[in-house]
Order: C-alpha cells, then structure tokens, then sequence
C-alpha cells in the first residue's frame, strides 16, 4: 500500500551553514559547486513504501510479494527535490537509477527473452516502470550516487560526514541503523550524491568508484558494500527515522575530471606457446631473496628508473638542466596512495609496461622487470604477496609481445591525454630545489617570448593588448631584463637626450628617434621630476 508522505521537519545539523562554508568543501571544490535553492533532480521512486527491509526483500518477488498481501516492487520516474527526496526516503520508499521505459517500445525480458512493455499495463502497478528493466541491459542514466555505510567506527553520521573530502548532498538512515548485525553495533546510513546532469554509464561507473575509493581514503575505513558502483542497484528507505541530513551540495561531472588510468584496464595477452621471453635468472633470483634496498643497489646504476620521456640532449641556464617536450611527450601516473587489492593492480602494471615501451622503444626484458619491480614497493599495495616476481614476468612477457600498433592501442588514453596536458618543459632529475628551478625556468622562457613579442617602437600602453599578459608582468619584465623599471629606464632616456635649448617639438621628435615616444604633458612630468629642485 502507499503511504501519505509525512511533512514532519527533517533534521539537518548543517542548517546554520551557508553552501560555501568550509564545513562543507574546500575553496577549490566550491568553485564548481552549483549552489540552487532547492534545485531538482531525476531518479527513480517506488510505487509502494515499506515499513521494514524484509517487505521490501519480499516484494522482489512476485511469489514472496503475494504471500504477505502486496505487488511486487515498480518504480516510477519522478524529479525531486533533496527535501521531497528525503521524505520518500524516511517514509520507506526505495529508488534505483534511470532505465529505459518507453511504453511505446518492447524489450527483451525474462529467461526466455521475450520482448515485453517496460511498464506494467494493468494492476496497480499500471504505468510504472517493471523491475525486471532494473539491469544493466537497460540502463539510461543515473543523477544521483548512492553509498551505502554498513559499519564504521564514528560514533555519529555527522563525525563520518565531516572527514570526508566530498561531502554528500543528503544521508539518511537503514533499517537496520543502531541495529547489532553480525555482533556489531554501528551506525548504518545512505550517503546520497546528487548531480546536476544526468550521467553516462561511463561517467556513472567512474566517479562512483573514485568516491568510494576517497571515502576509505578519507575514513581510513573499507567499505563493506560497494553496491552503490552497480548500475543495476537499488536502495531501500527507512521508515520513520529521521535522523537525515542536507547540505544542499550539488555536484557536477567536471569536478571529476578523467584520468587516464581510471578506464585504461587494457587486457593484455598473447599466446602462450609463442617464444619464452629470456630473463636474467641471477637477477629474478636476487629479486626474490634480497630485500628491496639491498636489490636497488645493486642494479640502479644498471637501469635506473624510467617514469617519463627523455631526450639525451639537455638545456643549461643558470646552472639549471631542462629540456623542452614535444607532442611525443609520455608520463606515468604518479599514485599519491598505493594501489589496493580490487582496482585493478595488475592491469595498471601491465599499462606501465606498455607505456615504458613506448617510452624507450629498445628497452629489454631485465630492466623492464626492474622498473616493475620499483613500481611494486613504490606504488602498489602486496601485502597480500600477491604481485609476485613470476606476476611481474607475465606482464613484462605480454608486454614485450606486443606489436607497435597494439602498444599505441593499449596506450591510446595516455598519448592523449598527454597530448592536451604535457608540461613545456622537464627538468634533470638531478635538479636541487626543483620547485624554485621550475619557477627560474618558466620566467626566463615567459621572458624569452616577449623578447619576440615586445614592440620596442610602441609604448607599453599600446604593447599591452598583443601581449595577453598584464602590465604587472610587463614592468617585471622590463626590470629584470633592463636592470630598471621601464619608468627609470624611460626617464635615463629622457635625461640623456633631452635638450633644453630646444621646442618641445623638436625635443619629442628627438626623443622618439631615440627609443621613447612621449606626449608633451610626459615630457613636462619628465621635466618636473629632474629639474623641480633645481
């Protein structure tokens, strides 16, 4: 049956915060923040609420559902509000994502495939979407990211909210919330994420994981059930627990912006009867038996470590080594956290095979694995002994199999990505004060620019609009350059060609011949400044 929803005030400890305080997101998040009051948003709500999860279990089932006198479980299509979602959601309501639901169409459905109406077309159901279209099959779109916390330390939902990085647009509780499950008693709740597009399966699939993966990140906790990364997932109410929140945060794709290594698992594999890839077994013998500090030191001098494309040649200024890139510019992914079990380690070992080859077309089995080998102790989690050296061979033996065309395919992310974000230039990786050498060497090739670009006929004034640099910059640039501001070097003009026993027309015509193009009024400025004490 349906429940009337009850307009009873729900809770929300962040009411006295405006949408940018820092309590909900840092200065860089709140520029892509869409702050609507009350914007609107579309998801999938079920027909009928439930007092509890084992109705809401039983009416999955059209047998179950008849055996406790209701229907099975049918969604309708509706836009909501946060404040319209969260009394659905503590009136026991449940939601799932956006299916298709063209009435006027058929679709495939059941064991046998037999092409159906997506809605039911009879019954009190009539009208709304089946839950036999909930699959991935069928999937349009979602415009909200549920996560579900099934057990956490915090002692309050406000404590877990507030550690996070991205802070849900609501939360409310489970069923079971407070409830002793598996001889644990936590705090049980949805996370809900709001958007202000609908999202692509690809989109959806990608910034849901990403917000799992910070979350744990973020609460030094795992999640014990990730089901808000499946399109086909649903999510129940509560009933009559209105212990919710709302931050009134919307989010948008941009603030997720795609790395390459989120969507590359390319799988790489070759025959297994071709040729065995030889190894030097002394060294996959050290590998296996010495630690990682004795083993790098005996064979960096060897390989050394190969994380970006280099060219042999080097730029010098100032005693700063630096060289330029060009469009064949290639980098590794840097992993501010070490990778875990469950996202993807090996097939993003097996990308940095690739691009390695890329990088150094002529580069050999041994110091392939070496790199492996460095990559494992830096950047990915093997407490599980999992990544042995024998996993580590298989990639570098698939890898070193690949032709040229199916290296730039297993790369073709990277190599465009790089393509639109590659640096102007790298420096040495013996560079000290890299941060301080950077800036040195952004200046100078900033400066070397405007000595092409700087019309030394022209003022400053009329320089300024083909410069597309600001006039700050300018005088920097003129004194850096100069060893005075452009004011000092005007007036050292002006001081050495000016010739009182002249017009002021002939002294103008004078001085523009000689680098300084001056109004009269500058010239009697000029004048004042050098001679008022006399």
């Amino acid at each position: 049956m349906e429940i009337e929803l009850d307009n009873k005030e729900l809770t929300n400890p962040w009411a006295t915060y405006s949408l940018v305080s820092e309590i909900v997101c840092s200065w860089e998040q709140r520029q892509n923040v869409t702050a609507i009051t009350e914007p609107r948003f579309r998801i999938n709500v079920s027909r009928e609420s439930y007092r509890n999860k084992s109705d809401a279990l039983a009416c999955l089932k059209k047998s179950t559902a008849g055996a406790i006198g209701r229907v099975v479980m049918a969604f309708d299509e509706k836009d909501v509000t946060v404040t319209e979602f969260l009394r659905y959601a503590v009136n026991g309501y449940s939601f799932c994502n956006l299916y298709l639901n063209d009435a006027r169409k058929q679709y495939p459905q059941g064991k046998l495939g037999k092409p159906q109406s997506p809605v039911h077309t009879r019954g009190s159901n009539k009208g709304a979407l089946k839950l036999s279209m909930k699959c991935n099959q069928y999937f349009k779109g979602a415009q909200v990211i549920f996560i579900d916390v099934d057990e956490t330390s915090a002692p309050t939902i406000f404590d877990y909210i507030n550690a996070l990085t991205w802070r849900p647009t609501c939360t409310y509780p489970s069923y079971s919330d407070g409830v002793e499950k598996d001889g644990k008693v936590s705090r049980r709740f949805h996370m809900v994420y709001v958007f202000d597009s609908i999202m692509n399966r690809e989109n959806f699939l990608r910034i849901s994981k990403r917000l799992t993966r910070q979350i744990e990140i973020d609460t030094h906790e795992s999640m014990a059930d990730k089901c808000g990364e499946r399109e086909s997932q649903y999510m129940n109410g509560c009933y009559m627990m209105t212990d919710t929140m709302n931050t009134g945060m919307i989010y948008s794709v941009n603030m997720f912006p795609w790395t390459p290594d989120e969507t590359l698992y390319y799988s790489i594999k070759k025959d297994a009867e071709e040729d065995s890839i030889p190894f030097n077994s002394f060294m996959l013998a050290d590998m296996e038996k010495q630690d990682y500090a004795t083993f790098t030191h005996s064979y960096s001098k060897r390989y050394g470590y190969i994380y970006r494309t280099e060219k042999p040649d080097w730029l010098e200024y100032q005693g700063i080594r630096f060289q330029m890139t060009d469009e064949d510019y290639l980098a590794l992914w840097h992993y501010p956290t070490k990778v875990t079990d469950g996202d993807h380690r090996r097939n993003k070992m097996a990308l940095r095979c690739c691009l390695r080859r890329l990088m150094k077309p002529g580069i050999t089995p041994d110091e392939l694995i070496y790199q492996l080998y460095i990559d494992r102790e830096r950047y990915f989690d093997n407490s599980d002994r999992v990544l042995d050296v024998e996993t580590m061979k298989r990639k570098v033996e698939n890898a070193m199999r690949l032709t040229p065309d199916e290296l730039l395919e297993a790369c073709s992310g990277f190599i465009e990505y790089w393509k639109d974000h590659r640096p102007q230039f790298i420096l040495h990786p013996d560079t000290l004060e890299p941060e301080i050498a950077r800036r040195v060497i952004a200046r100078e090739l900033n400066y070397q620019w405007l000595d092409d670009a700087y019309d030394t006929d022209l003022s400053l004034q009329e320089n300024l609009p083909n410069l597309y640099v600001s006039r700050a910059t300018v005088y920097r640039y003129w004194k850096d350059r100069n060893g005075c501001s452009k004011k000092e070097h005007n007036l050292r003009i002006f001081k050495e060609n000016y010739d009182p026993n002249l017009t002021n027309k002939e002294n103008i015509e004078r001085l523009k011949n000689r680098g300084l193009s001056i109004s009269e009024r500058t010239m009697k400025r000029y004048k004042n400044s050098i001679y008022n004490n006399k």
